[in-house]
Parts: structure tokens; sequence; C-alpha cells
């Protein structure tokens, strides 16, 4: 079990701990029909233990410090200085009592990205009036002013990723020529092409670029990049297509001039700390969800895993340097 998922698990024992006995508007017990809900929409593990304890330092008589110090009890050695302080930051937004008001409230929590993130599950469960056997008006004018936040969250939501993926294509093009670790694969097969890897820390947050060069791959909307390392380590990582690129050539032939179109196609994928150590134990096959078809190699000596790491590493320590 990786550490990202232990973390999570640890702060699902505690909210089950610490709302126990406690019920949603719905009469369910608080943590399985509530928390766990919101806890299950995160697509990062810092959004699924921030969905879990988000209501903690509200419904209980714990502060925040005190409910991450419980969580590192729970875990059996203390979160990383930058775990905490994030997860600090997104629990104390998430509480409505540090708010002199609901507008102030919610416009605190949309200049935060993982804040925003949970509220928004939070309210898409709230908003589920299936919920409520006999929903009144009562309930109606509360779901009315959830709506209004929720579109407002996520306009905000929206603007900052869009922001963050900008800078980090930016960040991508200027340093990619000269920081790509590549390969080529079987260049005259359909599924030939040049496959690039380059590492880059934004915000504190890792990242993984990608980038394709084939005459016809392409990633989708939501690209999948599978790792296997050679110590039998399988993780998987969840991305963004962030940019698709053509460019047109001929070739003489004779007195024929053939085309040729090549495709540049870019995605970014988070990736954990956790992932980012595996890598130092050598890649022995990877699996790219391009289309139409998927991008699938096998390694006999690691050639790019390690490279990666040592990638990692040093632009983390760069970021880190002032």
């Amino acid at each position: 079990m990786s550490n990202t998922n232990k973390i999570t698990e640890g702060a699902a024992r505690l909210a089950r701990r610490l709302h126990k006995g406690q019920v949603d508007k719905a009469g369910m017990d608080y943590f399985s029909g509530h928390l766990t809900t919101v806890a299950s929409m995160g697509t990062t593990w810092q959004e699924q233990v921030v969905g879990y304890l988000h209501d903690a330092s509200e419904d209980t008589s714990y502060s925040v410090d005190r409910i991450l110090d419980l969580l590192n009890n729970e875990l059996g050695k203390p979160l990383s200085v930058e775990d905490r302080g994030e997860l600090a930051i997104a629990l104390r937004l998430l509480n409505h009592h540090t708010a002199p008001d609901r507008e102030t409230y919610i416009r605190s929590i949309g200049n935060n990205a993982l804040a925003t993130a949970v509220k928004l599950h939070d309210l898409t469960h709230n908003m589920d009036l299936s919920r409520l056997a006999n929903p009144n008006e009562k309930d109606y004018a509360r779901i009315e002013r959830y709506k209004k936040e929720y579109d407002y969250l996520k306009i905000k939501f929206k603007a900052k990723m869009k922001r963050i993926l900008l800078s980090l294509l930016t960040v991508f093009l200027l340093t990619s020529c000269s920081s790509y670790i590549s390969y080529t694969y079987r260049p005259l097969a359909a599924e030939g092409c040049s496959v690039r890897y380059s590492a880059n820390y934004q915000e504190g947050k890792p990242y993984l670029f990608v980038e394709i060069q084939s005459d016809r791959l392409m990633f989708g909307g939501k690209p999948i990049l599978m790792v296997k390392t050679f110590k039998g380590e399988i993780f998987t990582l969840e991305g963004i297509s962030i940019a698709t690129s053509q460019e047109s050539s001929g070739v003489i032939v004779g007195n024929i001039v053939l085309p040729i179109t090549e495709l540049q196609a870019k995605a970014l994928f988070p990736i954990t700390e956790d992932q980012i150590s595996l890598l130092n134990d050598g890649i022995a096959k990877v699996r790219i969800s391009t289309v139409p078809i998927t991008h699938e190699r096998t390694f006999s000596q690691d050639i790019i895993g390690k490279r990666l790491y040592n990638q990692f590493e040093s632009t983390k320590k760069k970021a880190r340097e002032f």
C-alpha cells in the first residue's frame, strides 16, 4: 500500500471516530452518508483526505491543528511539513466559523484550489434532494443558495486550473527541448512514435509532461498513463490533454512528392511523491491511452525511470531554492 493510500485510510478511520453518532439532514450516518461520498469524489489523495475531515473542526471541539495531530497518531508518523500545511489551509477555510458571514466564507474558499475542489464535492452531495424523503420550502431555498455558491466556485476553479495549465505548458515549451527524456518506438509501423517525458513542479506540486510525436496518435480528453517498475509495482496516472499541434511536409520519392503529417500531442499528469520514488526502481513497461492506437512499450532495461526520478529530484531542489 502506498503512503498516500495509508494517509487517506487513516483520515477515514479518524473521521469515522470523530463523527460517531452524528447524522446528516436525511438521518443517515454522517460518516457513511456524507463524508464518504464527498471523499469518494476526490481525484487526488489530498481531496480525499480533506473530504473526510472537512467538517471535523466545525462539528467537534477539536481545532484543525489538533485534528492533524490525531491524523499523525493514526498514521504512526507525522505528515510532511508541506502536506500538513496544505491540508491545514484547506481545512481552516472549509470551517465556516472562521468567516464573519457566508459570502466571505465562500469567497475565501474560492482562493484555494484544494478547498474549492472539496467544497464543490460537498455542495454536489448537499444539493441532492433525493436524499430527503419529504423536502420542504426551507430545503428548496437552501438548495438555491447552494447552486449559486456552486456556480461561483466552479468558475473560480476552472479559471485557476486554466492559469495553472497555461503556466505549466509555457514551462514545458521552454524547457522540453533541453530536458526531456525520450525514446523512439517502431518508427515505420502504424503505432510508430517518439515519446518525450519531462518533470516539473508548479505551485509546489509535481507534474509529468508527456509529448508524443507521430503521424496519428493523439490524447483523448482524460489520458491515462500506466507504469510498471522492474520490481513489479504498478501505478496509474490520470492526466489532461493540453495541446495537439500539426506540421505538414513532403518527401520526394522519384518524381513524386509524398505528403507527411506529424502530430505533436501533449498531456500533463499529476504525480505523487510516492509514485516519483517508484521511478527510481526503473520502468519496465508503459501504457498510454492514445487514440486510435494505445501506445504500449516493454523495456528489457531501464532507459527512462531513474533518469526521470533524478530529474524530479533536481527540479524539486531548484523549485525550493530562493
